[in-house]
């Protein structure tokens, strides 16, 4: 596995690295669902420099997410911490790409500020 999930005070944190498929990060992603049904909690993806994910891969991922919630779904945000230029891009990418999405998903270059960010009022 490619990632691991730790769970902080108020957050979840997703620490992803390596050659990566989109079905690992689905599974990722599952299992978050798995831990906060309801996303009640915000989640911080932490692509370490070795990240390597198919451009194709975000299609699948929003499609993935859309399936339908459970009742009483919250929709906490999505921070994602990148420390390269391409990551960074790929984020950004992704986060343009995930207007349907049911929650706001941030792109920063310092955990700091995407834990600032989380920690702000709103989904």
């Amino acid at each position: 596995m490619p990632y691991r999930i730790e769970k902080e005070t108020d957050i979840h944190v997703v620490n992803i690295w390596g050659n990566t498929s989109k079905w690992e990060v689905i599974e990722a992603i599952g299992m978050l669902q798995q831990k906060d049904p309801t996303k009640s909690k915000p989640d911080l993806w932490i692509l370490s420099d070795d990240l390597v994910l198919p451009y194709d891969a975000f299609s699948g991922i929003i499609e993935m997410i859309n399936q339908p919630r459970p009742e009483g779904f919250i929709g906490n945000k999505t921070a994602v911490v990148a420390s390269s230029k391409i990551q960074l891009f790929m984020a950004e990418t992704f986060s343009l790409e995930s207007g349907s999405l049911p929650y706001s998903i941030g792109v920063f270059s310092s955990r700091n500020e995407a834990v600032e960010w989380l920690n702000t009022a709103g989904n």
